[in-house]
């Protein structure tokens, strides 16, 4: 736990002697928030001030001053000593010069790398909040500040999470653990807030729609009144394979906006996929779909397909390459469609690498990290298993196996 220093002021006027204030550079149902000068170590600060004679204000802020003195991460704004007098309460935090809402505004457009940085610092500031139980519950352009990466003088996008006035910590897992307060911006806010029973997985959602809005100067759903949350959400439709990113930005961004939490990624998972981490990304055209892929693998040579397959030939096991429905063999197939999440790589000898899925895309995406490691996309949602029956399905660029 940090330490804050804790302060009490005859009035709130006594601030003067402390801090030089400059000019007020925000403001909400809360408080004001000024930019000011620390006289002692001519230092610019952040003051927030407020009253507390109005009691749900109040309330907030010794919310967030109870999470802000839990939290240490370096994409979070740093709260640093609390004055207080009887009618009024000041929260200094470090200064941070930008806001990524009003440099959003005046850029009008971010490219892919500056975005990818950004929701790099974001989900690790958020999965460190879900780490301690904490959920922020209002992530949107106006709560993100841009400050100075102590670690890279030249970094311009060294994102901070600010504004905890309605964080909140959850106490568990289970039905009995969600939170149910209706709070948040309308345009960032998860489906199920509406329905006041929800969990973190909220904060996953709103990040989703921080991503979209940055890439497509636009909110992916345009709510105006919050009571008709799901209606409007669950009525748009939004087409991810034609965003203004790449494929692996775009399923990322699909991933964080699934209705159901449940089946939403999780900040952790967010961390560690691919995108975020910063995987360089080479597209393999043309190649649309798998059905086509497995028509040029028909039409490849016979004599090398035999050798694919004649290897094996003393296995009961498919070929490396082949792709079958989890936990069964090719020809004895059930009827049902494969679903992305029934569908793996064949069990194969040692001397075979595996191929993995890793998402789902309408072409291949071949994601190759710093160290040469490649990870597949590929689409599989429309593929039946009467397709299976008709295939062997290996993946070929430029007649070279692509594996793990």
């Amino acid at each position: 736990m940090k330490i804050v220093s804790r302060n009490q002021l005859s009035k709130i006027s006594d601030l003067s002697d402390i801090f030089n204030i400059i000019e007020i550079v925000g403001g909400g149902s809360f408080g004001t928030v000024y930019r000011a000068i620390h006289i002692r170590s001519d230092k610019a600060k952040a003051l927030k001030i407020g009253s507390k004679l109005e009691s749900p204000y109040k309330s907030k802020y010794y919310q967030e001053i109870k999470i802000l003195t839990a939290v240490d991460h370096p994409n979070i704004v740093s709260l640093e000593a609390v004055y207080e007098s009887k009618k009024k309460i000041c929260l200094v935090f470090e200064y941070c010069p930008r806001e990524l809402s009003k440099v959003f505004k005046q850029e009008g457009y971010l490219n892919e790398p500056t975005v990818q940085k950004i929701m790099q610092y974001l989900t690790s500031a958020v999965a460190y909040l879900h780490s301690n139980s904490i959920v922020h519950r209002d992530l949107k352009l106006e709560n993100i500040l841009i400050g100075d990466n102590p670690e890279n003088t030249n970094d311009a996008w060294f994102v901070k999470l600010c504004d905890f006035g309605v964080s909140t910590y959850k106490s568990g897992i289970g039905y009995g653990n969600m939170l149910n307060e209706f709070c948040g911006t309308p345009l960032y806010m998860a489906p199920e807030m509406e329905m006041k029973s929800y969990s973190e997985q909220c904060d996953i959602w709103s990040l989703g729609v921080i991503m979209f809005l940055l890439f497509e100067g636009e909110f992916p759903f345009q709510i105006r009144n919050s009571s008709k949350l799901r209606e409007v959400i669950s009525t748009t439709y939004i087409d991810y394979d034609h965003l203004k990113c790449s494929k692996p930005a775009a399923q990322l961004i699909h991933k964080c906006l699934q209705m159901n939490p449940a089946h939403r990624i999780t900040a952790q998972e967010m961390l560690h996929s691919a995108w975020i981490k910063g995987k360089h990304i080479t597209r393999v055209s043309p190649t649309p779909n798998i059905l086509e892929m497995m028509d040029q693998y028909n039409a490849l040579n016979a004599d090398q397909r035999s050798a694919d397959v004649g290897s094996q030939e003393n296995s009961n096991l498919p070929p490396s390459n082949v792709i079958t429905p989890r936990g069964s063999i090719l020809g004895n197939l059930p009827k049902n469609d494969i679903k992305p999440s029934d569908v793996e790589a064949a069990p194969i000898e040692k001397k075979y690498p595996i191929i993995q899925i890793t998402s789902v895309t309408k072409e291949i995406e071949i994601l190759i990290d710093s160290e040469g490691k490649m990870e597949l996309n590929l689409n599989i949602g429309s593929l039946t298993r009467n397709d299976v029956r008709q295939y062997t399905i290996a993946l070929f660029v430029n007649k070279k196996t692509f594996c793990n």
